[in-house]
């Protein structure tokens, strides 16, 4: 199955996502998002209060109900950031390869990687020693995937190999205990959930094959392709039609930013689209148990 869903803005977004599938579609309209760790939380003095958003404190409003407390967020356990620092990244400190916290651990996610076996190190922007890490000091070790490795630092300190055996994306976790010189790493392919690939197929391409959505990481698949003005019929189907998908019984023409289910077979959907722009197709494939043999 598939949710359908999409919306114009400068560069207009459709998205296909597909998990049950869906098929939804969102706008950026040059929005960025950052992600910001404190290491020291804000707390306030009483009367006052954190805002909604837990970026100040207020005094609360008498006339307003008492909102529940909320738990508190979990604190990042190093004040520096981490990152993969490797010949993939001149041994320098990218964002490509910044490890975020989240809850328990750090993670990095969607990386993608050329097969090889490149020579790298866990660590801040500065190289501190005390967060600098390794998992032989004397000796290069590759480490692989699916395993789990205990880190440790150490002054000039051997690479380890990080092995690639197949080009693709990657996910990395790094979980701290109260041991913050011994972290545990791990790492693991994102497997796209699809054996074939898969097409968004219509009238606008002459039923062809020019509009593949590639995977992107996250079980989901992505394409931005400029549509024309007009009523689309499409379909989202594999290169020999083996495997195709449209809208559920619910709607045959998808509106802008509005949700839909996808199920096999059938008679074409549409999209309509009123003015010119790029559109970005998104197809989440999580929940692959909702689709059949001749699954999108």
């Amino acid at each position: 199955m598939t949710n359908f869903r999409f919306k114009k803005t400068r560069i207009a977004t459709l998205v296909l996502l597909f998990s049950g599938s869906a098929l939804t579609g969102c706008s950026t309209d040059e929005a960025q998002t950052q992600t910001i760790i404190k290491n020291d939380p804000l707390t306030c003095e009483a009367p006052e209060i954190l805002n909604e958003r837990q970026t100040a404190c207020v005094t609360p409003d008498p006339d307003k109900p008492d909102v529940p407390d909320q738990p508190d967020a979990a604190v990042a356990p190093y004040a520096v950031d981490l990152y993969l620092k490797g010949s993939f990244s001149g041994w320098g400190a990218e964002d490509t390869y910044k490890l975020i916290f989240k809850d328990d651990a750090y993670y990095l996610n969607n990386v993608a990687f050329t097969a090889g076996v490149p020579e790298f190190k866990v660590a801040d922007a500065e190289w501190t020693l005390e967060t600098s890490f390794t998992v032989d000091i004397e000796n290069l070790t590759q480490v692989s995937p699916g395993q789990k490795y205990t880190l440790q630092t150490g002054d000039a300190a051997a690479n380890m190999g990080l092995l690639i055996t197949q080009a693709g994306l990657y996910d990395f976790k790094l979980e701290v205990g109260d041991d913050l010189l011994h972290p545990v790493f791990s790492y693991a392919p994102d497997i796209a959930p699809l054996s074939y690939d898969l097409y968004i197929r219509g009238g606008f391409n002459g039923w062809g094959t020019d509009n593949q959505l590639r995977y992107v990481g996250d079980n989901q698949y992505q394409v931005t392709m400029q549509v024309a003005p007009g009523n689309h019929e499409f379909k989202l189907a594999a290169a020999d039609w083996s495997s195709e998908w449209v809208l559920g019984e619910e709607a045959l023409t998808a509106e802008l930013d509005t949700a839909y289910t996808m199920l096999p077979g059938g008679a074409n959907a549409t999209f309509f689209i009123t003015e010119t722009g790029y559109y970005k197709f998104t197809v989440d494939a999580s929940d692959t148990n909702m689709v059949s043999s001749a699954r999108l």
